[in-house]
């Protein structure tokens, strides 16, 4: 069976793929990876860790952006 060649179109807003639940279980997981962000370079700042140590802050940054971008675009 061939198909025929059809134009795709995008509609311009999509389909949201997770409910209510599912963002403000993404929200609270941000704002915990925001604390717990803050916590740790708190702990850095105040034993005046060495400027390499702080690349371990880096992965609790981009989990926190995670959860919050997927708040926003609802995926």
């Amino acid at each position: 069976m061939a198909r025929r060649n059809q134009e795709v179109t995008i509609a311009a807003e999509c389909v949201p793929n997770i409910g209510a639940k599912g963002r403000r279980r993404r929200m609270i997981g941000g704002i915990g990876w925001s604390l717990a962000t803050g916590a740790v370079y708190t702990v850095f700042a105040s034993r005046q860790a060495p400027p390499a140590m702080y690349l371990v802050v880096a992965p609790f940054v981009a989990i926190a952006a995670l959860h919050f971008f997927e708040v926003k675009e609802k995926t």
